[in-house]
């Protein structure tokens, strides 16, 4: 980065000198700056150590093997770096019984808390990490700190070459937070005395801006202020991938820029999107970056926050040699590794197994696209909706009902879609893949809320009688309640039970309202036994099993079989799930729907929603992304012959239909009489008068935009004129009808 100096008096109001300095660099703390020794602890291991900043250093290594730091690692930190956005610490540690000095990500360093003393004071406090933020203030009143004033260190970050620190501390009685630059800040006790108050104002140059923290300079009566550029083109040409999305792009730095559009669409990046960065710029504290990227067929420009990227320099946790032979080990196809190394990079934690299926993608893409069998909203763009015989009636233009009032058969484009599951490896739908067994250390009642977040059973008790007795629990512990009774995730269950049955923020469906007529009483949270009809009956056969249950007494009383409160429908219909479905091998939300597994394949799926899958891992992503991370374990299906690329979001379909609503002459008798039904290739009949020289046919298309020829003023002949009606459909299918015109 670029920068100059700017020399002002240090009491005079008047500027004595300024300094331009050449394009070189003049860092005051140098971009890998000591800083006062602070302590931390590894937070996920192995973590690889570095010989500088970045991944762009070799590792370290020590008699001859590669040094990793475990999990709970003690070191001292004695500099830090930001490299591309990220903190890097220059750290000293204890390895095999001697010393070493090395760097590492601070994305897994835990900086311990420690006491600190003011060194120098009147001392400003901010609002963040940096002098671009406001300063803190109390009551109305600047908040400044005197020197010996104690405070407490919560957090550090660099900032442009300078550690800054989040306290805490006493103020006028109350306790209050704040940041301060640590150069002003001895860890425990001790003195500087320089006689000014510090962090001032400093005046603006068009185009700088000065550098945050620690950037002056104190020689006798005149103090040299570090200024920088705006801008930062080091990371020209850096490739990045986008962590989350789906993510707004601006026309500026910050998200006071307007929204990029394209074709009077806002731009949005998809998660796992690669874009290429042009140059960096510090926002309020968090670096933006000017990107270009593919979109559709061509390449835009645009600003983006770096909390969202990924860069490729930046992922430095684990042996990432031993992922990638332990993808190769289990037979990830190539096609799934980008995906995974991203996930690898972000959740070192984290645990990916192949689960191979055995199967052809052509035989289970074959099996699964049969009518009924996957279902989405009529609603949803064409490209979705499936026009194969029994899924769309081409007399009438509409596609055919098989589950309440909307749910039609899903297109093969959208089934091969949410099938394949490169498509889903980001963090945003990787849940889909999450093995589903509870782990009682892991899976809380707090967690469990933050998925029930929104709906009518948050923070909600309800009562029930059992026993004779009435008990009163909320619906999170009776979840908890039902995991250990099961052994399935809660986490699950209540992702499950959202995806079933919460219809909006205040509404739920008849499966749990206890009111539904003719089943008073009865409750189905997960809408087990629900089957579709056109009617709405999938709530009442689901509520008939619920009464009811299986035809097998042992298992009714396992599954608490009548569910006539809300406790035994919650807990047996968990216990349920994990007998049927989870204890059979369809441990994961998408072998749920696409049952791939051994036992009953591309039966005994749960689900009729294609989207299910999608839409549950985005709800237990949403409650992961609330909480801190773990250790969790991904089954994911590969098949055999898959295809090499990723199966498309389905777009740009037109509608096939080519048939006729009516075809008509001006004279004559028609035969057969024509009939919608009939379709294409079919031949009419006209019967006119010896003297009828002419005849006029017209035809109207089922589908308003597709276009019919033929039709018109016929010129008969002597005996029998055939003519030929084409009708183009609106994606270019042509169908024909013959019509002969016979002269008695």
């Amino acid at each position: 980065m670029s920068r100059r100096h700017l020399t002002i008096p240090r009491r005079g109001a008047r500027i004595l000198l300024i300094l331009l300095l050449m394009a070189g660099v003049f860092l005051i703390h140098g971009a890998g700056a000591r800083a006062a020794e602070r302590t931390g602890s590894v937070t996920d291991g192995p973590l690889n150590v570095r010989t500088g900043y970045g991944t762009s250093y070799d590792k370290l290594t020590y008699n001859g093997s590669t040094v990793q730091l475990a999990k709970g690692t003690k070191v001292t930190i004695l500099g830090s770096k930001d490299v591309s956005g990220t903190t890097w610490y220059q750290i000293r540690f204890s390895y095999s019984g001697t010393t070493l000095e090395g760097y590492v990500s601070g994305a897994y360093i835990k900086i311990e808390t420690q006491e600190g003393t003011i060194n120098a004071g009147p001392l400003n406090v901010r609002t963040g990490y940096g002098t671009s933020y406001d300063k803190l203030t109390y009551n109305g009143s600047t908040v400044q700190l005197a020197k010996g004033t104690k405070v407490t260190i919560l957090a550090s970050q660099d900032v442009s070459g300078t550690t800054w620190y989040e306290i805490t501390f006493t103020y006028s009685g109350a306790t209050l937070t704040g940041y301060v630059s640590g150069d002003y800040v001895t860890l425990g006790s001790g003195s500087d005395d320089p006689d000014d108050p510090v962090d001032p104002d400093v005046p603006e140059i068009s185009g700088l801006k000065a550098a945050t923290g620690g950037s002056a300079v104190k020689a006798g009566n005149v103090t040299t202020y570090l200024w920088q550029k705006e801008t930062d083109t080091s990371v020209e040409g850096e490739s990045a991938v986008v962590k989350e999305g789906p993510l707004n792009v601006r026309t500026g730095y910050g998200t006071s820029y307007d929204q990029l559009t394209y074709n009077g669409v806002k731009v949005k990046l998809s998660a796992g999107a690669r874009v290429t960065l042009l140059e960096s710029k510090d926002v309020s504290g968090t670096t933006w970056y000017k990107i270009s990227f593919a979109y559709g067929t061509t390449t835009l420009t645009g600003y983006v926050s770096g909390a969202y990227l990924k860069l490729e320099s930046d992922s430095d946790t684990g042996d990432d040699e031993s992922f990638e032979k332990e993808l190769t080990a289990q037979g990830f196809p190539e096609s799934y590794k980008e995906g995974l190394r991203l996930l690898h990079s972000i959740h070192p934690t984290w645990t990916f197994l192949a689960y191979q299926t055995g199967v052809t993608w052509s035989a289970a893409v074959k099996a699964e696209n049969v009518p009924g069998k996957n279902l989405i909203p009529k609603t949803r763009d064409i490209s979705y909706l499936s026009f194969a015989e029994g899924c769309y009636d081409y007399a009438t233009d509409k596609h055919v009902v098989f589950d309440g009032t909307t749910w039609v058969t899903a297109s093969e484009l959208a089934l091969k879609y949410y099938m394949d599951p490169r498509n889903w490896l980001t963090e945003s739908y990787i849940y889909q893949f999450e093995t589903l067994s509870y782990e009682k250390s892991k899976q809380t009642e707090a967690g469990v809320e933050k998925i029930l977040a929104g709906t009518p059973f948050a923070k909600k008790s309800f009562s029930y009688t059992s026993g004779g007795s009435t008990k009163s629990t909320t619906y999170a512990k009776a979840i908890i309640d039902a995991a250990a009774y099961s052994g399935v995730s809660p986490y699950h269950l209540a992702s499950r039970i959202k995806q079933e049955v919460v219809t909006g923020s205040n509404s739920v469906s008849g499966s749990v309202s206890g009111n539904y007529s003719g089943y008073q009483g009865y409750y189905n949270f997960y809408n087990i036994g629900a089957s579709a009809s056109t009617d709405g009956g999938a709530i009442k056969s689901a509520l008939e099993f619920a009464k009811n249950g299986t035809s097998n007494a042992t298992n009714n009383a396992y599954y608490k079989i009548p569910w006539d409160n809300q406790y035994d429908a919650i807990v047996g219909g968990a216990a349920y799930i994990g007998s049927t479905y989870i204890n059979k091998g369809q441990n994961t939300v998408y072998l749920q729907k696409f049952n791939v597994t051994g036992y009953s394949r591309y039966g005994h799926q749960y689900m009729q929603n294609v989207e299910a899958p999608y839409s549950e891992a985005y709800k237990m992503y949403s409650a992961y992304s609330a909480m801190d991370e773990m250790p969790l374990v991904f089954s994911i299906p590969v098949y055999v012959s898959l295809p090499s690329s990723t199966c498309a979001k389905p777009s740009g379909v037109k509608n096939p239909n080519n048939w006729l609503k009516s075809i008509a002459s001006s004279v004559g008798t028609m035969s057969p009489k024509f009939s919608t039904a009939n379709g294409p290739d079919t031949t009419y009949t006209v019967t006119v008068s010896s003297s009828v020289s002419s005849v006029q046919l017209t035809a109207t298309p089922v589908v308003s935009g597709a276009t019919v020829s033929g039709t018109g003023t016929i010129k008969l002949s002597s005996t029998t004129t055939t003519v030929t009606i084409k009708c183009k459909a609106l994606n270019g299918d042509v169908s024909e009808y013959t019509v002969k015109i016979v002269k008695k």
